[in-house]
């Protein structure tokens, strides 16, 4: 049982230092921009919204 937890300890150990050794690179560089919406899937999006007020103004 000795043995098992030791060799879990230097593997966490070795997990731990490659994470903080490469946490700059996950963390260290600028988010990419997002894609700018097309202009058909914003219409769609305002159909779908114009159709549901339709049935909730329906519902009350």
């Amino acid at each position: 049982m000795g043995r098992l937890t030791e060799c879990i300890r230097r593997r966490y150990g070795r997990r731990k230092q490659e994470i903080v050794g490469g946490a700059e690179s996950l963390f260290g560089r600028a988010r990419e921009p997002k894609p700018a919406a097309t202009g058909a899937s914003d219409e769609r999006l305002y159909v779908e919204f114009g159709r549901l007020k339709v049935e909730l103004d329906w519902l009350k």
